[in-house]
């Protein structure tokens, strides 16, 4: 079981059942060693040490097949909503993504960000279906649906708010080669919710 992070609107599309795909950028020192057909799809990655060649999606942490734990914005508290039947209110976990609003009289914190995120706080499972390798850009209507972005706009409107919110996670005016512009190869991981 593998962790993977997620920020608090693409969450709420998994819970919401309409993200079923995320996109994550190739390291360039991976990409480099793509072999690359006359279409410019990576057929092989070729691994520099060995001379050896592998399918593209080899090269990364995640594979098909694998359960997924999502790390989220959360924060420690009581929930006054979840009072239990003995009239208690318990300690657990919170989660930004699914509107929890805890006063400061229940809360043990502020929110946290996902990426201190413990296993055993986790809620939502993914289980990776496919893993394939292209370019951003190469995203069609389909996949920005799986993706999470709202259906009610034309596919044009789909693409535009994808490219903002991939730069809005993406942007660093210091390293840029992962920004929608310059149309980096991406992971594509589709996954089913367990």
């Amino acid at each position: 079981m593998k962790p993977i992070l997620f920020n608090t609107e693409m969450v709420r599309a998994i819970i919401g059942g309409i993200k079923a795909q995320s996109r994550r950028p190739v390291k360039w020192d991976i990409s480099n060693n793509f072999d690359i057909d006359a279409k410019g799809s990576a057929v092989a990655y070729i691994n520099p040490e060995t001379g050896d060649s592998y399918a593209p999606v080899e090269a990364y942490k995640y594979q098909k097949g694998d359960t997924l734990w999502v790390r989220e914005t959360w924060q420690t508290g009581y929930n006054p909503d979840d009072m239990g039947e003995d009239g208690n209110i318990p300690l657990g976990y919170c989660y930004r993504a699914s509107g929890d609003n805890i006063s400061s009289e229940f809360s043990l914190g502020k929110w946290r960000p996902s990426i201190h995120m413990p296993k055993k706080a986790a809620r939502i499972f993914l289980q990776v279906a496919n893993i394939r390798v292209e370019r951003l850009q190469e995203i069609k209507y389909l996949d920005l649906v799986a993706e999470g972005v709202s259906y009610e706009h034309s596919e044009c409107d789909l693409r535009e708010r994808f490219e903002d919110i991939w730069d809005s996670i993406y942007y660093n005016p210091y390293k840029m080669e992962y920004i929608w512009d310059c149309n980096p190869w991406v992971f594509v991981i589709e996954f089913k919710r367990k």
